[in-house]
């Protein structure tokens, strides 16, 4: 997939200017945002998940 995803910005930036897509970042970071907007709304009341400094390593524990 991230292959795919430079594939696109490559050749979005060069050949088709009013996509608005300069770098790989024009592509990732606006499918993140609306990810993250999607799990707010479904696990914690449309709101903005507390911030975390560091993620912790590893796999989670079970619940």
């Amino acid at each position: 997939m991230l292959e795919r995803a430079r594939a696109a910005a490559t050749y979005l930036a060069s050949y088709e200017p009013q996509a608005g897509v300069r770098s790989l970042a024009d592509i990732v970071n606006p499918a993140v945002l609306a990810y993250v907007t999607e799990l707010e709304e479904l696990y914690n009341g449309g709101e903005p998940f507390r911030p975390v400094l560091r993620m912790p390593s590893g796999r989670p524990a079970n619940r």
